[in-house]
C-alpha cells in the first residue's frame, strides 16, 4: 500500500489522463453535425449541378475524355448518362478537327479562362450554336478543364430572323425611298413648268389681262409654290437622312429675302384681309447663309402663319439680335391665330407631326426647317401663346450675322461714282472703285467682290470686253454682274447681257429699282456657287 501522500500524488497525475465523459460526447455531438452540414452542402451542389439551364463538363485535357457531367450535358445533344461517358471532345466538336481541338485545349491550360462560340453535333447528327466558357483547374495536383456549354441556337436564329427582317427593311425602305424621290422629280419638273407659264402671262407675254384673269393667275401661282415647297420638303427629308444635303451659303441682304418671302403671300394675305407688318434692326443688314434654303423656311413659317391667322388678323414679321447667340439675327413671325396646344408643343417640329388634327400638310414644314436652321449653326424656337399675348404662335429661328458685301464700282464718271457709293453705303455695303475697264479687272481679281457694277461705255475698253475676260477667269466667274446702260443696246451687247444672264440699270436709275436690282442679284448668287459648300456634320 501506498502512504497516503503518495496516493494522493497518484491520483491526481493519473486523472488527468482520463477525458471527462461530457467533453466526449461533445465532440461525437461537434462531428455528426459537421458530417450532417458536409452531406446538406454535398446534396445542394448536386442539385445545383444536375438541375443546371446549362451543360457542365470535367474534361480530361490528355484525353479529351468527358470524366465528370451534368444531365443537362446528356439532354442537351440526345445521349444517354452511359453514352456520354464514352465520349471525347473530339465526337461532340463539329467545328475544329482534332488537330486544332488539341492544340486549343492546350492554349486554354496554358493562359487561363476563355469563353468562344462553337458547333456541337448531337446524337441524331444535328448541329447546335455552344458559347463555350472554359477555365483550368487543379485537382490532386492534375490540370483539368471545367467547361460549361450553353446552348443559343434558338436565340441565334432568333437573332438571324430578326436581323434577314431588318435587312428587308432596309431595303424595302430604300426601294420606298428611291420611288418617293422619283415620283417627287416627276411631279416637280410639270409643276415648275406651269409656274414659269403662269409669271410669264402675269408679266404680259400674252398682252393685258382682266384684273379677275390676274387674281386667279397669283392664286394658281402660290398653289404652286406650295407644291414646290412640300416636294422640296420630302427630297430634303431623303437627302437629310443620308447626310447628303449641302449648303451654299453666302452674305445675304437680310431685309430683301424677308420681304421678298412676304411678297409671295400677298394674293392670300389680301383675299382674307390679313396684314402683316415688318421691323428690321438696322444693325442686322446681313446674314450668312444659303438663300434658297432659308427662303423655304421662311415660306414654311409665313405659310403657317398664314394658315392660322383669323381674317383680318396682324401678322409681325420682327428682325432683332439673338438675345443668346451672339452675332446673330433672330427672326421672329407672330400671329394672333388659333395657337398650338399645350400637349402638343413638345412635338411641333418632329417630322409628320401635325397639331389641332390638321388634315393639310405634310407634317415636315417646321421639322426640317429646324434641321435646316440647325444647319446654319442656329436654332428654332416655338411659342404659344407668345409673350404679351393671350393666344396665337411666335416662331423664331436664329442666322448667323455677316459683314456688310463689297461691290465694286466700275465708272469712268465721277459724279457716277460718288453717287452709287453714297446710296450703297447708306444701305451698309462695302464699296471699292474703278475708274476704267481694265482697272475693274484687276480689281476685281484682287478683292473677289461680292457683286459688280458695271458701265458698259467706258474709255478705255467696252463693258462687254470686260463681262468675257471676267467670265472666263478662273477664280471669279460666277460673281455677279448689273450693267449700267446710258444708250440704247446695240446686238451684240444685248446678246451677251442675255447670254450671262445679266440685268441692267438705265441712267438716271431710281434707287428703289437700283437697289431691288442688286438685292437681287445677290440672292440669287446661289444659283450659280460652287465653292465653299459646307457638308452636313456627321
Amino acid at each position: 500500500m501506498l502512504p497516503g501522500s503518495d496516493t494522493k500524488k497518484f491520483v491526481e497525475f493519473h486523472s488527468e489522463e482520463f477525458f471527462d465523459i461530457s467533453d466526449l460526447q461533445k465532440e461525437i455531438d461537434h462531428r455528426e453535425l459537421m458530417d450532417q452540414q458536409l452531406r446538406e452542402a454535398e446534396e445542394r451542389y448536386r442539385i445545383i449541378f444536375e438541375q443546371a439551364m446549362d451543360a457542365i463538363v470535367l474534361i480530361d485535357p490528355a484525353s479529351a475524355s468527358l470524366l465528370q457531367f451534368n444531365g443537362q450535358a446528356c439532354r442537351q445533344l440526345g445521349y444517354t448518362p452511359e453514352e456520354y461517358g464514352h465520349l471525347t471532345l473530339y465526337d461532340i466538336d463539329a467545328r475544329e478537327n482534332r488537330t486544332q481541338l488539341s492544340a486549343h485545349i492546350n492554349q486554354l491550360l496554358a493562359h487561363g479562362a476563355e469563353t468562344f462560340e462553337t458547333l456541337h453535333r448531337t446524337k441524331p447528327g444535328k448541329l447546335r450554336n455552344i458559347l463555350v466558357s472554359a477555365r483550368p483547374v487543379l485537382l490532386s495536383g492534375t490540370k483539368f478543364l471545367l467547361a460549361i456549354f450553353h446552348d443559343y441556337t434558338e436565340r441565334k436564329q432568333m437573332e438571324d430572323d430578326l436581323r434577314a427582317a431588318v435587312i428587308h427593311l432596309e431595303k424595302h425602305s430604300q426601294a420606298k425611298s428611291e420611288f418617293v424621290t422619283n415620283v417627287s422629280h416627276e411631279l416637280k419638273t410639270p409643276i415648275t413648268s406651269m409656274m414659269y407659264g403662269v409669271r410669264n402671262l402675269l408679266q404680259g407675254i400674252a398682252g393685258p389681262l382682266p384684273d379677275h384673269a390676274v387674281r386667279y393667275l397669283k392664286l394658281f401661282d402660290t398653289e404652286c409654290q406650295r407644291l414646290v415647297a412640300t416636294i422640296n420638303d420630302i427630297l430634303d427629308l431623303g437627302k437629310l437622312d443620308n447626310r447628303s444635303l449641302t449648303l451654299s451659303p453666302i452674305t445675304a441682304p437680310l431685309k430683301h429675302l424677308v420681304s421678298r418671302c412676304i411678297e409671295t403671300f400677298n394674293p392670300q394675305t389680301e383675299a382674307s384681309q390679313i396684314s402683316i407688318k415688318t421691323m428690321l434692326d438696322p444693325s442686322c443688314l446681313f446674314i450668312r447663309c444659303d438663300t434658297l434654303m432659308i427662303q423655304r423656311v421662311l415660306h414654311n413659317i409665313l405659310g403657317n402663319a398664314v394658315k392660322f391667322t383669323p381674317r383680318g388678323g396682324v401678322i409681325r414679321v420682327e428682325v432683332t439680335p439673338d438675345p443668346e447667340l451672339q452675332k446673330f439675327a433672330r427672326i421672329t413671325v407672330t400671329d394672333n391665330g388659333i395657337g398650338i396646344p399645350p400637349e402638343a408643343m413638345a412635338h411641333i417640329t418632329e417630322r409628320y407631326f401635325r397639331a389641332n388634327n390638321q388634315a393639310s400638310g405634310s407634317g415636315l414644314g417646321l421639322a426640317i426647317s429646324k434641321d435646316i436652321v440647325m444647319l446654319h449653326g442656329g436654332k428654332l424656337t416655338v411659342a404659344s401663346p407668345p409673350p404679351l399675348q393671350s393666344q396665337g404662335t411666335a416662331i423664331s429661328i436664329s442666322l448667323p450675322l455677316a459683314d456688310p458685301p463689297t461691290i465694286l464700282v466700275a465708272d469712268d464718271d465721277a459724279t457716277i461714282q460718288t453717287l452709287l457709293r453714297y446710296h450703297l453705303t447708306s444701305q451698309g455695303y462695302r464699296v471699292i472703285s474703278a475708274e476704267s475697264g481694265q482697272e475693274a479687272i484687276l480689281m476685281a481679281e484682287a478683292h473677289h467682290p461680292s457683286l459688280i457694277l458695271l458701265d458698259l461705255i467706258m474709255e478705255d475698253i467696252h463693258g462687254t470686253t470686260v463681262i468675257l475676260t471676267l467670265k472666263s477667269s478662273h477664280t471669279i466667274p460666277y460673281t455677279p454682274i448689273i450693267a449700267i446702260t446710258g444708250a440704247t443696246l446695240d446686238e451684240a451687247t444685248t446678246d451677251i447681257l442675255t447670254r450671262f444672264a445679266i440685268p441692267t440699270v438705265a441712267k438716271p436709275w431710281k434707287i428703289g429699282e437700283l437697289m431691288n436690282t442688286i438685292e437681287t442679284a445677290l440672292l440669287g448668287l446661289t444659283a450659280f456657287q460652287t465653292t465653299q459648300q459646307m457638308e452636313i456634320p456627321r
